[in-house]
């Protein structure tokens, strides 16, 4: 699997300019909002607590936080904040990739386990920040917002079971496909075509799927090549339905191998 080692560093650590949104109510309910905290159009006491608390953080490239730092929890406003894992033998797993519009922090790491993890901003990251204690305040004068709040952490668990079982049991070359999919689904152009914004790096793709970067380099230009993949100036055009086809084909393959 590709380490992040050399791209990020655990010891760096990103500059941090805080900027309280106080007063700017209209930005910190679109933020929540598009992150699916709030329901649009919705008042109770949970967001007056939300607002009072709500900063808007901006961090340069590096480690924004350590695993006792994140039960603040954030929205990514801008730009892409990696989680990545650190397991004994001091190897560096990037777990997940969050981008504008995700939240992360808060629930994940509650529960005071010794778990070794950093989030990464890959670049300028602006996102909302809100206290965990403030968040906690907020649920229990909204047990709907816990309701929403319990369903964003029940599909990050459902993520994270499919990429276990993508990482041991599909190869390399259908994973990157997979993971193609899903980052492009995130922005469709049409009913077949979805875009990367910004086009992700090869190293960060390899990293994503446990592959290496050379192989994930050979893949693209396949890709691209059959027309499945295109970029555009910074982003990456990805043929959704095609890629499905191919990808629902190889796993018939292999099921009627595997009987």
């Amino acid at each position: 699997m590709a380490s992040l080692g050399k791209e990020v560093g655990r010891v760096k650590h990103a500059d941090t300019d805080s900027t309280p949104l106080v007063g700017d109510k209209a930005n910190i309910i679109e933020i929540l909002t598009s992150a699916g905290v709030l329901v649009a159009g919705e008042h109770s006491p949970a967001l007056d607590i939300l607002l009072r608390d709500g900063a808007l953080v901006r961090y340069e490239r590096g480690a924004i936080a350590t695993a006792d730092a994140l039960s603040d929890f954030h929205v990514v406003v801008d730009g892409t904040v990696h989680i990545v894992h650190y397991a004994d033998s001091g190897r560096e797993v990037l777990v997940c990739a969050f981008h504008a519009g995700d939240s992360f922090g808060a629930f994940p790491w509650m529960d005071d386990t010794d778990v070794s993890v950093d989030a990464v901003a890959m670049g300028a990251v602006s996102a909302l920040r809100i206290r965990q204690r403030a968040l906690f305040d907020a649920i229990r004068s909204d047990g709907e917002l816990g309701l929403r709040l319990i369903e964003r952490t029940a599909g990050l668990a459902a993520y994270f079971a499919r990429r276990l079982v993508e990482l041991t049991a599909e190869p390399a070359r259908l994973r990157l496909r997979t993971e193609l999919i899903r980052q492009a689904r995130r922005h469709m152009i049409d009913d077949e075509t979805g875009i990367i914004q910004p086009a992700p790096k090869h190293a960060e793709l390899a990293a994503l799927v446990g592959s290496q970067r050379e192989e994930v380099s050979r893949e693209m230009s396949e890709l691209r090549h059959q027309g499945l993949v295109q970029k555009s100036n910074r982003d990456l055009l990805v043929r959704i339905a095609s890629l499905e086809d191919i990808a629902s084909r190889g796993a018939s393959e292999r099921s009627m191998r595997g009987r």
